[in-house]
């Protein structure tokens, strides 16, 4: 049997186009999809290697049955996320598919650790991610500090591999500037309470004055998936504070109008408290837009190390970004997030052979 690589996840929107690129640049038979239905389910494409679960009970145990079997004959099993409660018990389960488990981190699948003490749910959940994700094999991430984290909130003791694995995090466009004639400020990425909106919109507000209420900024913040109870919340706040100058985006655009979107924006506030929002940034910096970013995000120590300016929100102005700044990144992003290097980190992960391999096949076999 050939080596076989299954993947698990769900069909938000980095795993259509993700598909597309392993099925490009990589032996496409070898790898296996099973999948939950998520936002991007109608952007999939009809493969004989992707299975999606189907509504209904009977047809969601025979998802996790097959996937089940699946995953005791795979070479290698990628967790494109770590959301799914059912895998996870799985998992706590089956602790031996552990040693040739790689974990994407996605970044509110790690960060959920901060909300466990005041949600009930999550923290019965808890009982079997801490084992899990302890005595997984690996993890896959671009950013040194979310594995840090990943090791001392949860004992993670596996290998990390480092790769930028999604072509969502792929640069394409170019050095740009706003044709509007107004300021075009986005402020977040998603209807997720870690945007902290309001805060983001209030400081925006204090710098402004009462420049919003003449038309000379615009605020933008797509709201297009996450709470929508937190999504009506945050529409409260930018109408009372911007009035006509607040737009919020509730559609989930294709691809081409969020770029044209993208190159619209002046200003960039991503007032998160974590790792969120990555492959936007890329573009948006890439582009030369001046992004604000929050200290307690680890993007802000990651942006550092690889010498991409951003900004901090707490000392939030309406200053344009200085063009040799722009410039800078441009070329920073470009040469660090090109479609190449993506396809060689994924072949690392994929080539990668899981330690204890023999251990698994005993499994397998016996």
């Amino acid at each position: 049997m050939s080596k076989k690589v299954l993947h698990i996840g769900s069909t938000d929107k980095f795993i259509p186009p993700f598909i597309e690129m392993v099925r490009e640049h990589f032996e496409f038979n070898d790898h296996d999809f099973m999948l939950r239905r998520g936002m991007a389910h109608d952007q999939l494409q009809s493969y004989e290697n992707i299975q999606t679960m189907g509504k209904g009970k009977h047809k969601i145990i025979q998802h996790y049955l097959t996937m089940v079997v699946k995953m005791h004959f795979a070479d290698k099993i990628i967790l494109h996320g770590l959301f799914d409660i059912r895998v996870i018990q799985l998992l706590w389960t089956m602790p031996w598919l552990l040693k040739k488990c790689y974990w994407v981190i996605w970044g509110g699948d790690l960060y959920r650790y901060h909300k466990i003490e005041n949600d009930r749910r999550l923290k019965k959940q808890e009982f079997f991610r801490r084992p899990v994700i302890k005595k997984m094999g690996y993890i896959i991430t671009g950013n040194e500090k979310d594995a840090g984290n990943a090791k001392l909130w949860y004992g993670f003791r596996g290998d990390v591999l480092d790769a930028v694995f999604y072509p969502s995090n792929v640069f394409t466009g170019d050095l740009c500037g706003s044709t509007s004639t107004c300021e075009v400020i986005l402020v977040g990425n998603s209807a997720t309470p870690s945007n902290r909106h309001c805060q983001a919109f209030k400081r925006i507000a204090n710098e402004a004055g009462s420049d919003s209420l003449q038309g000379n900024i615009k605020i933008i913040a797509p709201l297009s998936y996450g709470d929508p109870s937190y999504a009506d919340e945050v529409c409260e706040c930018g109408k009372e504070l911007f009035g006509n100058d607040f737009f919020p985006i509730f559609k989930f655009m294709p691809y081409d109008e969020y770029t044209r979107l993208l190159d619209s924006i002046d200003v960039v506030v991503f007032n998160h408290d974590r790792q969120q929002g990555f492959g936007n940034l890329i573009q948006l910096l890439g582009k030369g837009k001046k992004v604000y970013i929050s200290r307690c995000s680890t993007l802000w120590e990651y942006f550092n190390s690889i010498d991409v300016v951003v900004y901090d929100i707490d000392n939030f102005t309406l200053k344009p970004i200085h063009e040799a700044v722009a410039l800078h990144n441009y070329h920073k992003i470009k040469s660090l997030f090109s479609l190449e290097r993506v396809v060689d980190d994924t072949r690392r992960v994929f080539d990668h052979v899981p330690r204890n391999l023999d251990h698994c096949d005993e499994k397998r076999n016996s």
